[in-house]
């Protein structure tokens, strides 16, 4: 939850990431299956 939370906060400054606050949990835990830790990581910074 903690990255969802980020995404949903940082929608209203950057529109790359509109999109995320869409994801419902199962669209979480698709995220957390399809993406690893690192390349999360390098998306925020």
């Amino acid at each position: 939850m903690r990255i969802y939370t980020f995404f949903l906060e940082r929608t209203e400054s950057t529109s790359e990431i509109t999109f995320m606050p869409r994801y419902t949990m199962r669209g979480m835990n698709f995220l957390q299956e399809k993406f690893d830790t690192d390349f999360l990581s390098a998306m925020i910074q």
